[in-house]
């Protein structure tokens, strides 16, 4: 989306800076061939805060400073003559006095980059003392001038009274006469004169052939766009589609009805972003395409030989890369969120009506003395299962909280409960199957994660994985445990816990190391975002290195928000709705699950266990 608003700003004119959009002031380019003020380079990587590396504002494309700084990037000089040359012919001979208005210039100031009638120069920019050392150009003179700059041979950084005249082809570098005599004594150096336009002709062919591709990124961003719009008004359709059948629903399930719309423009929402991502991506390629051209052909048409050959081979390289690029034509999505059947009745659940306690209240409690507690859950017969990544212990607590069982598990981080009563634990070795007795039944996903921690069960009954080291959600199949897909989730730098909402899709992931919670789609989406990136803090935007997570009946969505010592509620949609607990009544929570009775179980940190009723029912 940030390249959406940079990409409308940018200008159409090559001779303008896309990031000051004034006229180039000493212009240096970057290793993906895009120019920019020296000035401006400056301050983009002040604003960086690393000072190291440069990120191109047109491609994205990094690459570190140069030793000794921005000031060692190429200056390209042939910007500054095409820029005159450009006042020249837009403006034309009756260019009028950039200071009165009112007389037509006679004069450009190369320093000032302004133009001046006889009057305005003599008694205003002349009468200026520090103004009085720049050099002034009759206007009359100006296209001359020009055009004698573009013959002008550029002088040799290393022996600053030598012309750079030829061209050495071992090393790829233009030289001085100096130069031959030392460094390049051995080497085959040329006349720039001799090969320089063979060169031209190679880049004008090579751009002409990429200049094509520009098409296929226009037709791209077109099909996105007619994409775009047929979500948004697919909104309207569904949600009329709601309406009709929620006139037919009691009173209680309509509140389930208005869910469901939201649902709709969810989806849509969703759909658009993702298409708007895509359509950035189309963008960005092809104005790295068009820049390239465009330089391609400035540098062929207005700049000397000697400029020619300092970018020759390199500007021929850059084009034959970007040749590689072809778009990427989104596949014509069908819509998933209309509503030709009827809604299925068992999305219709009665809810009981509840009002939340301003303080949560707390039911019962115990302190396990076992070790390190990474997770818990809990069956319907009300028997709590946890897991103890140090040492490497799972332990099942009765209701009456007595230990049914405790067996060693190889360093377990993940439990979750089957319909069956059966278990479900990840550890080093993949996930291990045990029964409520805790025997061990199976064993199942080695080799297709490579860090297995949070687990939990979908609405269809599947065991989803979250694989913290490769960025992903594995699905298994809860009966034979084959693996049925996985669901990217690159947006987590390593994802921990997962939760499922009931009723619908939505797919709950805690990242503890960038101190957010997602609400990810079956297909990956991002549907809501809880915490700052990268930002730690206590304000009701910020999370502090969140772990476990859960969901009730009803879709709220809990989460431990470990180190702020809180229990965070979202609704299902992701909105901050509450705290269900604080400092006060549980120190470091580090996992969360929902019993049988609906009230709120806590492991902190410790190895204590608490239970909280949260809301009263009616």
């Amino acid at each position: 989306m940030a390249f959406k608003k940079f990409h409308k700003v940018i200008s159409d004119n090559f001779l303008t800076c896309d990031i000051c959009h004034q006229k180039y002031n000493d212009p240096r380019l970057l290793p993906c061939y895009h120019t920019f003020c020296l000035t401006c380079l400056h301050q983009e990587v002040a604003a960086s805060g690393t000072g190291r590396n440069i990120t191109c504002p047109v491609c994205r494309q990094e690459t570190p400073v140069p030793p000794g700084g921005l000031e060692n990037l190429v200056r390209i000089s042939f910007l500054s003559k095409r820029t005159m040359l450009d006042l020249l012919t837009k403006e034309g001979k009756d260019k009028m006095c950039g200071n009165c208005h009112s007389q037509v210039a006679q004069f450009y100031c190369q320093n000032c980059k302004h133009f001046f009638c006889e009057n305005c120069r003599r008694q205003q920019h002349d009468a200026i003392k520090f103004l009085q050392g720049h050099t002034l150009i009759a206007v009359s003179e100006l296209s001359k001038h020009v055009q004698d700059m573009k013959g002008v041979t550029l002088f040799c950084d290393k022996h600053e009274e030598e012309r750079l005249k030829f061209y050495c082809t071992d090393d790829d570098v233009v030289v001085c006469r100096d130069c031959i005599l030392t460094k390049h004594n051995k080497h085959n150096c040329v006349d720039i004169a001799d090969i320089a336009e063979t060169h031209k002709e190679d880049i004008e062919s090579a751009f002409n052939n990429l200049s094509k591709n520009i098409s296929l990124f226009e037709n791209a961003e077109s099909e996105i766009s007619m994409q775009q719009k047929a979500a948004i008004d697919d909104v309207s359709k569904t949600v009329t589609d709601v309406k009709q059948q929620e006139a037919d629903i009691i009173e209680e399930v309509q509140r389930i009805s208005a869910q469901l719309k939201a649902e709709a423009k969810d989806h849509a929402t969703t759909l658009v972003k993702s298409l708007e991502a895509e359509k950035d991506g189309v963008q960005l390629q092809k104005v790295s395409i068009h820049r390239t051209c465009e330089f391609a052909k400035q540098l062929v048409q207005h700049s000397s030989d000697t400029e020619v050959m300092m970018h020759a081979k390199h500007i021929q390289a850059r084009m034959k890369e970007l040749r590689k690029l072809k778009p990427t034509f989104p596949a014509v999505t069908q819509d998933s969120t209309s509503n030709e059947e009827n809604i299925p009745v068992k999305c219709f659940v009665l809810v009981k009506r509840y009002k939340w306690l301003n303080t949560a209240s707390l039911v019962n409690e115990f302190d396990s003395n076992i070790g390190y507690l990474w997770d818990i859950s809990c069956s319907q017969s009300g028997t709590i299962y946890l897991v103890y990544n140090q040492p490497g212990k799972l332990t099942a607590i009765s209701p009456a909280h007595k230990v049914i069982f405790q067996i060693d598990v190889a360093s377990p981080r993940g439990v979750t409960v089957l319909s069956d009563d059966r278990l479900v634990v990840t550890c080093q070795d993949g996930c291990r199957v045990f029964s409520s007795s805790g025997e061990h039944v199976q064993t199942f996903g080695q080799g297709d994660m490579s860090y297995p921690q949070g687990v939990t069960v979908d609405n269809d009954g599947h065991i989803l994985v979250c694989d913290r080291n490769n960025k992903c959600i594995c699905v298994y199949d809860a009966v034979k445990y084959h693996l049925i897909k996985k669901i990217t989730v690159p947006m987590c730098k390593a994802p921990r816990y997962i939760a499922v909402l009931p009723c619908r899709d939505t797919i709950v992931a805690s990242a503890f190391d960038e101190h957010c919670v997602y609400g990810v789609t079956p297909k990956g989406d991002v549907v809501f975002q809880c915490g700052t990136l990268g930002e730690s803090g206590s304000g009701d935007r910020y999370l502090r290195f969140p772990w476990g997570v859960c969901t009730d009946s009803v879709g709220h969505i809990f989460i431990a928000d470990q180190y702020n010592n809180r229990v965070v509620v979202l609704t299902s949609d992701g909105q901050l709705l509450r705290y269900v607990m604080g400092r006060q009544q549980d120190s470091v929570p580090l996992c969360v699950t929902i019993d049988t009775k609906g009230q709120l179980v806590v492991g902190d940190i410790g190895g204590k266990v608490k239970t909280f009723r949260y809301v009263t029912t009616s």
